[in-house]
């Protein structure tokens, strides 16, 4: 099958997804062929998201992700998106300070400006488990 553009569909899928991440599509020609165009135009940057100087600033970066996963929320009548949101950033966050001082609480709270309790209440919130965070700090040494 060949892609909007003409181009075999593989190579136009490599060239458009991120590695990182996994992506299964299933269904008919046209879903198919609907699908790979979506993804194109997705990776495509709008003139308005796109600045004049390229800015690779943690909060521009931020910014512009956010803002489009607050309008995919808004389209879909979602709420309460500023609890979904701060839990997707404060997990990883906090992940990665523990997994940097090998799951030591003290040095992960010092180095994200956190009360020792105060990130122990996260950890278990946001339900981190600290011997996953301790195991691959001694795994990368």
């Amino acid at each position: 099958m060949e892609s909007p553009s003409g181009q075999d569909q593989n190579d136009s899928l490599t060239d458009h997804l991120d590695s990182s991440r996994t992506l299964c599509i299933k269904g008919s020609k046209a879903v198919l062929k609907k699908a790979l165009k979506t993804i194109h135009l997705m990776n495509q940057p709008s003139n308005s998201q796109q600045p004049k100087t390229r800015d690779t600033s943690l909060e521009s970066y931020l910014e512009v992700k956010m803002g489009e996963f607050v309008k995919g929320m808004r389209n879909g009548s979602a709420k309460n998106l500023h609890p979904i949101l701060i839990s997707a950033v404060e997990r990883p966050l906090i992940t990665s300070a523990l997994r940097e001082t090998g799951g030591n609480q003290i040095q992960a709270a010092e180095l994200l400006g956190l009360n020792r309790n105060t990130l122990r209440k996260k950890i278990v919130n946001l339900h981190i488990p600290l011997k996953q965070t301790k195991s691959k700090a001694s795994h990368s040494a």
